[in-house]
């Protein structure tokens, strides 16, 4: 079989930060989330919900209206290292960390319906604190199980470090982004000795909407978000749907990480080129084989990255 070299990716200074920018562009999210806000490395646990408003008309084949969806179980796995039946979430952040960070959870096993149509709430926060004050009465639930970190460090605060709550469909006016990397509440919940703060950039979690769009669409988001906390609050321009952080638009799937970005979490280290070589490139989702050609008389902080095209599936 011949052997392909194939020039992927060239991602200039851009990639070294000079042209990543924040944005409102589908993900709200702001610069108040830090780089590295959780750890990137090790389990972390999650807590998913599902909801919708009383009101909710949109009509979707993908999440039928009032009903559960029936993609909702899968969405994120009870371990994080597998072995996955699913391709979710959880196996979407194994694969592209070779094992290296693993997401692992529950998903709320009910459809939660607000009490009132969705122009009674004030805020999306409003709603948000109803949802989880009437699943913190059910006493399946424990949300102590979900408060394994102290800020970007493993261990307890206290505080319930991750949940989502993904919306089957929320207008504009009360959420204007498809995502976001903090979860609001109009009030701090206190529930199984631990507390569930909202409108804190960093540990409460990820709301999105558009879940009506199904399965693929809802996970790439979630796995954008959550990017948030291990990236910061800004999203990187000019990649299409090349990177998990590109910043038009998140929900458009198939696709991994980038190799700038497995580098920049420790997930794989690049093969320095400096000089006229021919080498061969392996799928690098799997091998995390990239190389990082160097531009002669730049200075460090340039250069060209080179990696063989590879499509992460959700099926």
């Amino acid at each position: 079989m011949k052997n392909y070299l194939f020039f992927f990716l060239i991602l200039q200074l851009f990639l070294l930060a000079n042209n990543v920018y924040s944005s409102t562009d589908g993900c709200g999210t702001t610069s108040s989330v830090t780089t590295n806000s959780i750890p990137t490395s090790g389990t972390i646990k999650v807590f998913v919900v599902f909801a919708q408003f009383k009101d909710d008309s949109q009509a979707s084949s993908e999440w039928t209206l009032n009903t559960y969806p029936s993609w909702a179980n899968d969405y994120v796995s009870s371990s994080g290292s597998g072995p996955f039946t699913y391709n979710n979430l959880s196996q979407y952040y194994y694969s592209m960390s070779n094992g290296t960070y693993q997401v692992e959870g529950d998903v709320y096993n009910n459809l939660m319906i607000t009490n009132q149509n969705e122009s009674y709430y004030s805020s999306i926060g409003a709603a948000n604190y109803e949802i989880l004050t009437r699943i913190a009465a059910d006493p399946s639930v424990d949300f102590s199980q979900y408060d394994n970190l102290n800020g970007n460090i493993f261990g307890h605060d206290g505080k319930v470090d991750f949940i989502y709550i993904i919306y089957r469909n929320v207008s504009n006016a009360k959420m204007y982004y498809t995502g976001i990397a903090h979860l609001e509440l109009s009030s701090t919940i206190y529930t199984d000795g631990v507390s569930i703060v909202g409108n804190s950039y960093i540990g409460s979690g990820v709301q999105q909407r558009g879940g009506f769009n199904g399965r693929d669409y809802s996970m790439y988001v979630s796995a954008h978000e959550m990017g948030h906390y291990l990236f910061g609050g800004n999203h990187i321009w000019g990649v299409s749907n090349l990177a998990l952080m590109t910043g038009g638009p998140a929900w458009n799937a198939s696709r991994g990480m980038c190799s700038w970005e497995k580098h920049y979490l420790n997930w794989i280290s690049y093969s320095d080129v400096s000089s006229d070589a021919s080498a061969t490139l392996t799928d690098y989702m799997s091998t995390g084989c990239a190389y990082r050609v160097l531009v002669s008389g730049a200075g460090s902080s340039e250069y060209f990255l080179v990696e063989k095209p590879a499509t992460f599936k959700s099926s």
